[in-house]
C-alpha cells in the first residue's frame, strides 16, 4: 500500500510547491514595465508557462518602436530573463493597422468561404521576427483553418488547413 501511495504523495507535494502563482499576472506586467522604465506600452502577450515544473510568466509588450520580452518567476516576482528588440516595425509611423474583422475577411476570402458558415473564431495579435501579425483561426465542419496576416498590409504570411 505504501508503494502505491508514494508517487501520489510526491505529485501532490510538487503541485503544492510549484503549481500555483504567488504573484498575479498584473503584478508580473508591472514588474516588467517598471524594469523597462517605460510609461506608454501595449501588452501583446502574457502567458503562464512552466519551466522544469516551475511556473513563470512570459510577457511581451511594445513601447514606441521597441519590443520587450520578459520571463518573471511567478512565485516571487524575480526577473528570470529580459530581451529588448529595437525598431520592431521599421518605420510604420502614419500607417494604419487593419482591423480584426478585415483580417477575418481576408482569411475567409482566401479560403473561399462565407462568414455565415464558420464556427468558433479566434483572433489574436502576435509579433514574429519584429513583424506585427494577426492570427486568425476558425473551424468549418471538420476542417481547421489558421492564418497569419500582416497587421499593416493585410498580406497573408502563412496559412494551414487541417
Amino acid at each position: 500500500m505504501k508503494r502505491f501511495l508514494l508517487p501520489f504523495i510526491f505529485l501532490f507535494l510538487t503541485a503544492m510547491i510549484y503549481g500555483s502563482a504567488a504573484i498575479s499576472q498584473s503584478d508580473a506586467i508591472m514588474i516588467a514595465v517598471k524594469d523597462a522604465n517605460v510609461k506608454d506600452h501595449n501588452v501583446v502577450k502574457v502567458e503562464l508557462d512552466y519551466d522544469r515544473s516551475k511556473p513563470k510568466y512570459e510577457i511581451t509588450f511594445i513601447s514606441g518602436n521597441t519590443e520587450y520580452e520578459y520571463e518573471i518567476d511567478s512565485s516571487d516576482g524575480r526577473i528570470l530573463s529580459s530581451e529588448k528588440e529595437y525598431n520592431v516595425y521599421g518605420n510604420n509611423s502614419g500607417r494604419v493597422m487593419i482591423s480584426d474583422n478585415e483580417a477575418l475577411e481576408i482569411a475567409l476570402k482566401h479560403a473561399g468561404l462565407d462568414g455565415a458558415k464558420i464556427g468558433k473564431t479566434r483572433i489574436k495579435h502576435d509579433i514574429d521576427d519584429g513583424r506585427k501579425l494577426i492570427e486568425v483561426k476558425f473551424k468549418v465542419k471538420k476542417f481547421k483553418y489558421e492564418y497569419e496576416i500582416d497587421s499593416y498590409s493585410g498580406k497573408i504570411i502563412s496559412f494551414e488547413i487541417d
